[in-house]
């Protein structure tokens, strides 16, 4: 006599639940890792571009007597002719080993500019703003656009008197994992750094 079974194919709705329960707790559990690993790889790069700023610095401080770069730091947006001459990247374009090191991977832009800028930049380009588009850096020189207190535009190495607590470029904006700065010092160091302290050493940088 035979006899007949019937074999189950596929899942259960429960079963696909689970399932998809599963996969939803992994992913939870693994994308925040995945983004960390990734932006760990995008600050050594932003690391690294600093470091070759400042020897590009170097070599232009050599090449003028111990003097930084007479160039804005950061915002210019006076008359546009030579504009892109004003701004440091500009100034130091000969010593610059290509427009690359001038920009942070982590640059992911501002959504609201400088209230000087805005009503310029709306008319140009919508948000967000990439500083290297606007300023052709992601970094902020300590330049002539800064308190004449902290500026570094025309000043001698020599003159300095803790270079090593000196800022020269930093991120304006903190980019990095968890709201960390990239920060070079004048001595070539580097550091990185939360915004309040950040800004506690380009004010004690200049008593010290």
């Amino acid at each position: 006599m035979w006899t007949s079974s019937k074999r189950r194919h596929g899942f259960t709705l429960i079963e696909l639940l689970v399932v998809i329960a599963i996969i939803a707790i992994l992913a939870a559990i693994l994308f925040p890792i995945f983004a960390k690993v990734k932006e760990s790889g995008r600050k050594s790069s932003c690391l690294n571009n600093q470091k070759n700023c400042f020897l590009a610095f170097a070599a232009y401080i050599d090449d003028w007597n111990g003097t930084y770069p007479w160039a804005y730091g950061a915002w210019y947006f006076g008359p546009s002719k030579g504009a892109r001459d004003r701004r440091w990247p500009g100034v130091m374009s000969r010593y610059l080993r290509s427009e690359k090191v001038v920009r942070c991977p982590s640059d992911i832009g501002i959504s609201s500019p400088p209230s000087y800028a805005y009503y310029w930049l709306k008319k140009t380009q919508p948000p967000p703003y990439l500083l290297w588009q606007m300023q052709m850096t992601s970094y902020e020189y300590q330049g002539i656009d800064q308190m004449p207190s902290y500026r570094l535009a025309g000043k001698t190495m020599a003159g300095l008197r803790t270079p090593s607590k000196r800022v020269l470029l930093h991120d304006p904006v903190p980019w990095h994992f968890q709201l960390f700065h990239n920060i070079l010092f004048c001595d070539g160091h580097l550091a990185t750094m939360k915004t309040q302290p950040m800004l506690e050493a380009i004010w004690k940088g200049y008593y010290e």
